[in-house]
């Protein structure tokens, strides 16, 4: 059509219809593929988050009331510092960390902190003997027995009873706990070599070992040789029971992730140590390597890294 003021010239006009960007994009192939990969992404990563905080605060609720919460526990007699017997400042601090005495502040049992020619020993609320003392050591005996409620001297002070045994009533279980610390290390050593050499060096996953372990076991048609970390076993021993198969994998790995990200490594470890099911004794199950060196060697594990010694 001509317009005036172009001098007669004819100028088509049309609008161009403009379709929307993502239109032409989901009829391409690539597109619906993309759209399908972000799809399903989304929704794993959602399932993922899901159940990774479902198995944390399993795992997190079990934490707080610990992870060994026994039923009943037997003790011992208390044991007693005589000022002139013969005495190391190491040996009282172990006596201590079997009893439950930890050097933080926090622990509710009781505290201790150790210098060259002593050992302080601060009790908790829950500890068997509140007064609290410190002791010095020299040349090998007790030289003082100070009370740390009225700074008076003592000849003698009770030291917290040591466990005997923990009963666990609904499962029958029989364990000794025993802190990393004390684990000899040749317990510690022979464990790993067994049961995981890359330990301190994988958070929670061997990949080496799982291609090794799958490749073994295509090639003989059959389950011969496992993968599972320290963690792993940890994760099934106290959170999954004894169920086996794939149906398993999903929350062992997520409890594994989360043990990983709130323990340190001799957390787990000590934890294993404790927790690892090694027979019966009558209708008890013995669990942890303490408990199961007195019950089938007659003694002490931590023997081994401090002789035993009666104050």
């Amino acid at each position: 059509m001509a317009h005036p003021s172009n001098g007669g010239l004819a100028v088509n006009t049309h609008r161009v219809s403009q379709k929307p960007f993502l239109f032409p994009f989901i009829l391409n192939l690539w597109g619906r593929v993309l759209l399908i990969v972000f799809a399903l992404g989304t929704i794993g990563v959602g399932a993922f988050a899901h159940y990774y905080s479902k198995y944390a605060r399993m795992v997190d609720e079990k934490l707080r009331t610990g992870e060994f919460a026994a039923t009943s526990t037997l003790y011992a007699a208390p044991q007693q510092v005589v000022l002139g017997e013969n005495a190391q400042v190491d040996e009282i601090a172990s006596y201590l960390r079997r009893c439950g005495y930890s050097e933080s502040n926090q622990n509710r049992l009781g505290s201790y902190s150790t210098r060259p020619d002593g050992i302080q020993i601060s009790p908790g609320p829950d500890a068997y003997n509140q007064e609290g003392a410190l002791i010095t050591v020299q040349a090998g005996r007790i030289a003082e027995i100070v009370s740390l409620r009225d700074h008076t001297d003592r000849q003698q002070f009770l030291l917290e009873p040591e466990t005997i045994t923990n009963l666990f009533d609904q499962k029958r279980e029989k364990r000794l706990i025993v802190h990393f610390d004390d684990i000899p290390k040749v317990m510690v050593n022979a464990i790993l070599s067994a049961e995981d050499k890359r330990f301190f060096r994988h958070r929670g996953f061997d990949l080496a070992r799982i291609l090794r372990a799958g490749w073994v076991n295509l090639k003989d048609q059959r389950n011969a040789q496992g993968a599972s970390t320290v963690t792993q076993q940890l994760a099934r021993t106290i959170w999954l029971g004894t169920e086996r198969g794939w149906r398993r994998k999903i929350p062992e790995t997520l409890i594994t992730m989360h043990l990983e990200h709130t323990h340190g490594k001799q957390q787990i470890c000590e934890d294993y140590a404790n927790a690892i099911y090694l027979g019966h004794q009558g209708s008890f199950s013995i669990q942890g390597f303490a408990k199961a060196s007195k019950v089938y060697l007659g003694k002490d594990s931590i023997a081994l890294r401090f002789p035993m010694r009666r104050y």
